[in-house]
């Protein structure tokens, strides 16, 4: 962020919560014979809001320092006002200040400065701190920026061939008559582009951009391009495209679901593209996507063949090197023998008012690449080699090896093959990955293998030197690479292989650490397992299914946005279930709609455990980070949604309840105990929006439900939550759900509390539920003074616990609690909620249902015999949070340090005994210690 270095204070200002320089350099190499210039290519984070927001962190060096008042000016110069002056604003507001300066026009760059007055302000000193100057830069804001419509691949090189979409490369060469002074290159690329200009890579990672409903909302990338483009008057843009989740197979996902039935598809990938080439003075060339009928006389897109003749997201590549082009983004590049490039058929995607900027952080490979641990031959081969990467994870391999001494056959081909686990023998087990279960002949439909497991294939030329393939336009969760070296006939080794972790580039905003290694790896767990799901949409895992499951989200959110900067993304996701709701209201199980509709209520809906992330997680982007906007553009929806849920309420008892758990799920119980949720929500909402009529609604409504489930399941003389027909008893997540949202009566929470510790002892202090309950049930025996047990649970190493995944051999979180070696995933978030439990209660970082951006914020840790420290960190759009304690168990001295985000409020609750116990504190920003002897 942009710093001023004062004693007094700091000043960091953002615009809509985007990184504030609003630019990546794009250093990533090119690989497969496309070597670049070198010259420097920057992403651009444009905005398409018109009233962009602004947020500034403030820091002392002084106690309990807060905001008084702040001025914002913006202009198209640094330090100009032209554009917006605020005025001077009498407010303690930081987060999310909505422009209210001039109509913002496409392209504009704008410098803005804050200015803050501090309360406190010592003798001598400014009374006005001002940030250094940041920027901002607006995309395209109307469909008419756009020149024309998407370009598609031509039937030549779009012809599916067994199912598989043959790659096509688009040319398009352009002539400059002085050094420009400006130059934005716009682009999207359906399903994934990789553009090129003059050789050099523009968008390094090859996933670019990322999975809408196409027909609903398309993102566009945006490119500086100015350096390269002064280096000569003559260019070429070269863009490669894949499929995608635009072009899928049409494979049958469990014998029977084809995703392009229910997906926005187009058969053949399509672009468009725009570049923008400013002079000195005003004028303005531009080169855009449009059918050319004469390469003799203008300056046509061409389309040829390229050497991906196979991509799939699933299924992975085929590269043939043979069919390499070399130079072919080269000015220089005879292009006469390609095709031209024909308009796309007609679909929704004329409606170029669809187009925004791309917001979300950019697909990113981590700068440190795996390097293969191991390698050995798979047991009865010679040449089939099975290589360890280290850790289970999403990314791609990078094969590179020396061909010197080496006389390829052209023709002959590398197979790469991944999976998670290994047989008993050493040999790649593929089957916890396989696309869809398809796993067995003529299940997967007419193009699908037998088995859809991930493969990769190069093919030599015969006169290659030496091999380097990074495969484009898929990835793969795996551990383990399997490789056949017959073509070479030269065994594997580590050095050969490499691979590169990708992931939604969201900042790492939690930092945990404590005494318990169990627990330390339990929290590396849930990152890597998370980061694994992070590219588009936040998905159920890496490589069999990929899709945005509500219910996953749901449990995982708070985890989510406790370890990393999860605005931007998760604002995403809300316009995902947003654009696919049904005409009844309801949303969908998997967003973008996928099909699957288990349990749901007609119209393509899911079940209500998975539609109700999206009223919790709108009220959660407001908590977390003081996003008005989200629960403006979100409450029409979920109005919608709750109609459906309270006309239906037998069906709301019929939804898929606490998935993946041990004991008989509650499911009629947590139907209604989530719909509770989302309607205290929808009050809460309602009442912060000003619709206090409703608010009120909303919380009758969330009394009526209450009612419901205590008169229908609970049994106040014993204090147990039961099915009618005792199909569930008593269980953990049965007896956890109703204390944690606070249904339970008020007479009778100890007798509830006290069935749920006689569960746990039943089931030997063990975890016996599922995705959801493992929430209810940690967060619920902190509250009530008994980390201790919470702790017991979670640092098991007997099944079922996160400890015997970890003795397994597991470095991400599985998606059962049991080893599948067949059937379940080994790379599933959905069980993250442990990570919550972790920040909120260990460390005590958490925030009040009222807070808005984490103000007020509460500290309260709870210790427990068994952890000697805790250290824990949180950097929230205020600022950062921090919680540090020791316990000396033989004395029971407990330490804590504490950091406050300035010009905020927390109430700080310092521990008094083991149980729940404490003093509380309402303190400003800045640090502070405290030292208390518990009580036994």
């Amino acid at each position: 962020m942009s710093r001023l270095s004062l004693a007094l204070a700091v000043v960091w200002p953002t615009v809509e919560y985007t990184d504030p320089e609003a630019i990546y350099t794009n250093t990533a190499d090119n690989h497969n014979g496309h070597e670049g210039a070198g010259a420097v290519v920057a992403t651009v984070r444009a905005i398409q809001n018109r009233s962009p927001r602004f947020s500034w962190q403030l820091a002392s060096q002084l106690l309990n320092q807060t905001q008084v008042a702040y001025r914002i000016i913006a202009g198209v110069t640094a330090g100009s006002d032209d554009a917006w002056d605020s005025g001077i604003v009498y407010s303690q507001d930081s987060v999310h200040i909505v422009w209210g300066g001039r109509a913002l026009s496409s392209r504009e760059v704008i410098y803005w400065t804050v200015s803050v007055i501090p309360s406190l302000i010592p003798s001598g000193e400014e009374c006005w701190v001002q940030s250094d100057v940041a920027q901002f830069e607006m995309g395209l804001l109307d469909s008419s920026d756009w020149e024309d419509r998407f370009l598609s691949l031509t039937l030549s090189y779009g012809t599916l061939i067994a199912g598989i979409m043959i790659l096509g490369q688009i040319l398009w060469p352009v002539m400059l008559s002085v050094p420009p002074m400006r130059a934005r290159l716009y682009i999207s690329g359906l399903g994934f582009y990789r553009a090129f200009i003059d050789g050099q890579l523009v968008n390094p990672l090859r996933l670019d951009v990322p999975q809408t409903n196409y027909f609903k909302r398309v993102f566009y990338d945006t490119y500086d391009l100015t350096t390269v483009i002064s280096l000569a008057t003559k260019h070429v843009l070269g863009i490669e495209l894949g499929n995608g989740f635009f072009n899928p197979l049409p494979l049958q996902f469990w014998g029977s679901l084809n995703l392009r039935d229910y997906l926005a598809v187009g058969e053949r990938p399509q672009l468009i593209a725009q570049l923008e080439i400013q002079y000195t003075g005003s004028s303005t060339q531009v080169f855009y996507t449009a059918p050319c009928k004469n390469m003799q006389t203008e300056s046509c897109w061409t389309v040829g063949p390229g050497p991906y003749t196979a991509n799939d997201i699933y299924l992975g590549v085929i590269y043939d090197s043979r069919l390499e082009t070399p130079d072919w983004v080269n000015y220089e590049f005879d292009a006469t023998t390609w095709e031209l490039a024909s308009a796309a058929p007609p679909s929704a995607l004329d409606d170029l008012s669809l187009l925004e900027a791309n917001s979300i952080p950019p697909i990113i490979a981590e700068s440190t690449p795996l390097q293969a641990v191991s390698t050995w031959l798979s047991p009865g081969s010679t040449s089939i080699y099975v290589a360890n990467m280290g850790k289970n994870f999403a990314g791609i391999v990078r094969l590179q090896i020396s061909l010197q001494g080496i006389q390829p056959v052209a023709g002959a081909s590398i197979k790469l093959r991944y999976g998670e686990l290994l047989y008993s023998d050493g040999s790649l087990n593929v089957m916890t990955s396989v696309a869809g279960q398809i796993k067995g002949r003529g299940v997967g439909g007419p193009c699908a293998p037998d088995v859809a497991y991930q493969t990769d294939s190069y093919i030599l030329n015969g006169s290659e030197e030496a091999i380097d393939f990074l495969p484009s336009f898929t990835w793969h969760g795996f551990q383990y690479v399997e490789v056949d070296m017959s073509a070479l006939g030269i065994p594997l080794t580590t050095d050969m292989l490499s691979a590169y972790v990708i992931h939604a580039d969201v900042r790492s905003n939690g930092v945990f650490e404590c005494s318990s290694e169990v627990l330390n790896q339990i929290w590396s767990m849930f990152q890597t397992t998370l980061l694994s799901n992070l590219m588009a949409v936040q998905s159920d895992c890496p490589h069999r299914e990929r899709f945005g499951y509500g219910g996953d989200l749901l449990a995982t959110s708070e985890s989510g946005m406790l370890t990393f900067d999860m605005s931007q993304f998760y604002a995403k996701r809300l316009s995902d279930f947003s654009d696919d709701q049904r005409q009844n209201g309801g949303f969908t199980e998997c967003a973008p709609y996928n099909g699957i509709a288990d349990h749901g209520f007609g119209d393509g809906s899911g079940p209500v455990d998975w539609q109700s992330v999206f009223p919790q997680l709108a009220l959660e982007q407001y908590q977390y980070y003081g996003n008005l906007l989200a629960l403006q553009l979100a409450y029409p929806y979920a109005k919608d949604f709750i109609q459906l849920m309270l006309s239906n309420l037998d069906t709301v008892q019929n939804g898929l309840g606490d998935w993946m758990t041990i004991e008989p799920s509650p499911t009629q119980l947590t139907g209604l105990g989530i719909l509770f949720a989302d309607l205290v929500a929808m009050s809460q909402i309602a009442s912060i929006l000003g619709f206090n009529d409703e608010s009120e609604d909303f919380l009758v409504h969330s009394t009526e439900i209450s009612d419901m489930i205590n008169s229908q399941f609970f049994d106040e003389t014993l204090g147990l939550y039961a099915a009618q027909d005792n199909s569930w008893n008593g269980t953990q997540c049965a007896q956890s759900m109703p204390l944690y949202m606070g249904i339970t009566p008020t007479g009778s929470i100890s007798s509830a509390y006290n069935n749920l510790l006689l569960d746990i002892a039943k089931q030997d202090a063990h975890l016996a539920c599922g995705m959801f309950g493992i929430k209810w049930v940690l967060l619920t025996l902190s509250d009530m003074g008994a980390t201790s047990t919470a702790l017991q649970m979670a640092e098991q190493k007997s099944y079922p616990s996160f400890g015997y995944m970890l003795d397994q051999g597991a470095s991400t979180i599985w998606e059962s609690w049991f080893y599948s070696d067949n059937t379940y995933s080994h790379n599933h978030p959905m069980f993250g909620s442990v990570a919550q439990w972790v920040m909120s209660s260990l460390a005590g970082i958490h925030l009040l249902p009222s807070s808005v951006a984490f103000n007020p914020l509460v500290i309260a840790p709870r210790p427990s015999l068994g952890l000697s420290y805790v250290s824990a960190s949180y950097t929230s759009i205020r600022g950062d949070i921090v919680c540090s304690w020791t316990l000396d168990e033989a004395t029971l001295l407990f330490d804590m340090n504490v950091t406050i985000p300035h010009n905020t409020i927390a109430y700080v609750y310092v521990p008094t005994d083991l149980e729940s116990h404490s003093t509380m504190k309402t303190l400003g920003g800045g640090s502070y210690s405290f030292q208390s002897k518990l009580v036994a």
